[in-house]
C-alpha cells in the first residue's frame, strides 16, 4: 500500500459531489476539477466525461418510468 499523495494544485470537488453542482463548477473553470476523496484524487471530471455521465443519468431515470 502506497501513502496517499497529496492533492496537486487546481481545482477540486469532492466526489460526491452532485453531477449538476459539479458541472457547473466545470463550465465556469473551463478546466478539468479532479475529484477527491479522504485527501487523495480518485478521478477527474472533463467535459466530456461530464455529458457521458449525464446521459447515463438520464437513461437510467428514463428506464424507471
Amino acid at each position: 500500500i502506497h501513502p496517499p499523495r497529496p492533492v496537486p494544485a487546481g481545482l477540486t470537488l469532492p466526489a460526491n459531489t452532485p453531477l449538476r453542482e459539479a458541472m457547473q463548477v466545470l463550465v465556469q473553470s473551463k478546466s478539468p476539477i479532479m475529484l477527491t476523496e479522504d485527501g487523495r484524487v480518485t478521478g477527474m471530471l472533463t467535459e466530456a466525461s461530464a455529458l457521458s455521465a449525464l446521459v447515463a443519468e438520464r437513461g437510467s431515470a428514463e428506464g424507471e418510468g
